[in-house]
């Protein structure tokens, strides 16, 4: 049980906290277009105030209409927010932990096609090529929006907050004064540290003129831009003494920012990829907390990954920073903090770094969901009621991945009776293949995860087992859940005469090939992970793929990390391209009108996968029912035997499934 350092009480200012685990402002874009805060977004925070957490930052509010970021996001501009703000403290209070409101103005990140305002800036540089050009701020604006500033924070207050984040990190407007990326003033805003400092310690005073000195004030900063020529550590350390001295309460220290000039380190992942997907190690941000502290006495939020409750006491108890926060493991699950605390942390659902459901739609301007946790985003009406169930059903799915196992864990806790088959011998399914590629270890804890709780609910696995015509008799189930999923997509067009010809799924789950010179044929993502894979085992590797570019499913920071790994790893990549022939032991690649012969004696089919239904049955046509003896039985079909896809859609489909059923609307 962790009733140590990080579940003891702080103060941040006069505040008194009950423990040093906060609820990190995750942009979720619930709110109405118009900035108010609705029914959803109640929700959101509800769920995250009865984590357990000491302390909820609200995500960034917008202080003025240019300063907007994005679509859906909450507004504290003008007075009329103050009554939806003002139920939404209310309702984080409630479960006993504290709340800041952090407040934002995107500057030269906002966009004209979403404010109908041109974004204003510290100099008119935009933050990259395909950026709006900012409008170089005039004294005058520079001094009417650290008043909006100081107004949003009042509203706040007003409202019942207890305190106030500004946001002043990932290139938002306080940062561009920060960086000496996009401030190139030569006034008193402009030049040294302390006078790109101005800015931030002005709104700080301001604040703390408007809402008091007892009001706390914390600010989130990119310690680190992680950009050439950007804000440094150094800087920083200045930063954090200049807002000491201007009333600041706290900092959170995160790290980066947007922009053409990025550092990076392949051996360091989160120096390239801001959003901290798989591949980044957790905690990975700690550091600069850590070396903050020795600048500051202000209490210092660690942030960055921070996943496990063994981290996070470690990250305490060893004064590396005064609070961590937790921004995804909280939509993975809401019950963290409380189950941390009961000893009971091998219960967690896990955080897997896949940014489906969060960072993809965030950028997208789509409103969040967590592809693990199918009930984030959702309000009441829409989650699944699991009081115990008086109309037993007996359920039988066939499928033991992901989607398979949600399901009958869905289905197991509302007290159905669940058999689950599965042919291999262990469930997991894709997941099991996809976590073998370099830095996608983590997939699995979802797996393990799953099965603990199966073996806890006692559902009936049964591996190394396929459906027949006998089982379903015998088992005689009201319904028959589909969760099959997908096999690799064949490719025939081509002859590849004598060279070893495997699938990408076949050599991720071990199968031995005996080639020093490998072609891999397609380059979406498991292509390009396959390619990584084999070439830091020090295979010689090509890749050859149709469209204009590779990794087009993933996110473009994942697609870019992996070209540079290409490059370090000497990975052959053809784009545009297409074989034209296979000559012993080599292939012809076609690319514009150039044709370049690679090496290859072996050949890896990575083309995509299609659906697998069960050859015993006829359910090509998909039917929504199905005759087993004299009995009517209800068919389902998820994950991917419905259409290959991500975790998100496996998840989520067995959610979908699970909670049609245990509402009974199937019957």
């Amino acid at each position: 049980m962790y009733n140590k350092k990080m579940l003891s009480p702080i103060s941040i200012g006069k505040v008194e906290i009950k423990n040093r685990l906060v609820s990190s402002p995750t942009t979720a874009n619930y709110a109405s277009p118009d900035g108010i805060v609705t029914e959803q977004l109640l929700k959101f925070y509800d769920q995250k105030a009865a984590s357990g957490v000491g302390l909820v930052i609200v995500e960034g509010s917008y202080i003025s209409q240019e300063g907007k970021g994005y679509v859906y996001q909450i507004g504290i501009d003008r007075d009329e927010t103050i009554a939806g703000l003002s139920s939404l403290a209310d309702t984080i209070k409630k479960h006993g932990c504290k709340v800041f409101m952090q407040i934002q103005h995107c500057g030269r990140r906002s966009k004209i096609k979403l404010t109908g305002l041109q974004p204003i800036g510290a100099s008119a540089v935009p933050y990259n090529s395909e950026a709006d050009v900012p409008r170089e701020m005039t004294n005058d604006e520079i001094e009417e929006t650290i008043k909006k500033f100081a107004e949003a924070a009042k509203r706040a207050q007003s409202a019942g907050f207890d305190g106030i984040d500004i946001h002043s990190a990932h290139g938002y407007l306080p940062a561009n004064f920060l960086s000496p990326l996009s401030n190139f003033r030569t006034d008193k805003w402009g030049g040294s540290i302390e006078n790109r400092s101005r800015f931030l310690v002005e709104v700080v005073k301001a604040i703390k003129s408007a809402v008091g000195k007892d009001f706390p004030v914390t600010i989130k900063i990119s310690v680190d831009e992680y950009q050439m020529n950007g804000l440094t550590l150094n800087d920083s350390a200045q930063l954090v003494k200049f807002l000491e001295d201007a009333g600041a309460d706290g900092i959170q220290a995160s790290a980066g920012a947007p922009g053409d000039n990025n550092l990076w380190s392949l051996d360091n992942p989160h120096t390239f990829m801001r959003t901290l997907p798989l591949g980044t190690s957790q905690g990975c941000l700690v550091y600069l907390a850590e070396e903050l502290k020795k600048h500051t006495d202000l209490p210092v939020i660690a942030l960055g990954r921070i996943n496990t409750p063994e981290l996070a006491e470690e990250i305490i108890s060893n004064n590396k920073a005064d609070l961590v926060a937790l921004g995804r493991p909280l939509l993975a699950d809401p019950q963290w903090v409380n189950k941390a605390a009961a000893g009971k942390e091998e219960t967690i659902r896990p955080c897997i770094g896949c940014n489906q459901g969060c960072y993809t739609k965030i950028l997208k301007q789509e409103k969040i969901c967590c592809a693990v946790n199918a009930e984030i985003g959702l309000v009441d009406k829409e989650l699944i009621d699991f009081t115990q169930t008086v109309d037993k059903k007996k359920i039988l799915i066939v499928g033991g991945g992901v989607s398979g196992m949600e399901c009958a864990r869905l289905c197991s806790m509302k007290g159905h009776e669940v058999i689950l088959l599965e042919k291999t011998d262990k469930l997991g399914g894709q997941i099991n293949i996809a976590s073998v590629p370099p830095d996608r270890g983590e997939l699995v804890l979802l797996v393990k995860y799953l099965e603990r709780e199966l073996t806890q609910l006692k559902v009936d696995i049964r591996l190394n087992t396929e459906l027949t015509m006998d089982l379903l008799e015998d088992a005689m189930p009201d319904i028959l859940i589909c969760a099959t999923g997908a096999h690799p997509r064949e490719m025939n067009q081509i002859d590849f005469k004598d060279m070893q010809v495997l699938y990408a799924n076949d050599v991720l789950a071990g199968k031995k090939f005996d080639a020093q010179h490998v072609l891999i044929v397609g380059a979406g993502l498991v292509g390009c992970e396959t390619a990584d894979y084999l070439a830091q085992k020090g295979l010689n590797v090509s890749l050859v793929e149709i469209m204009g570019d590779v990794a087009l499913d993933a996110l473009p920071e994942e697609r870019e990390f992996l070209k540079k790994k290409f490059e370090r790893f000497n990975v052959k990549v053809f784009t545009n391209s297409r074989i034209s022939g296979v000559n012993g032991e080599s292939v012809d690649i076609v690319t514009g009108d150039e044709t370049y012969r690679v090496k290859a004696n072996a050949a890896i089919i990575s083309i995509g996968s299609q659906a697998t239904l069960p050859e015993v049955l006829d359910l090509s046509s998909r039917p929504a029912e199905i005759k087993s003896g004299n009995k009517e039985v209800k068919v389902f079909y998820i994950g991917d035997c419905v259409k290959p896809r991500r975790v998100i859609d496996a998840i989520h489909s067995a959610y979908d499934a699970a909670r049609e059923i245990i509402h009974q609307d199937a019957f």
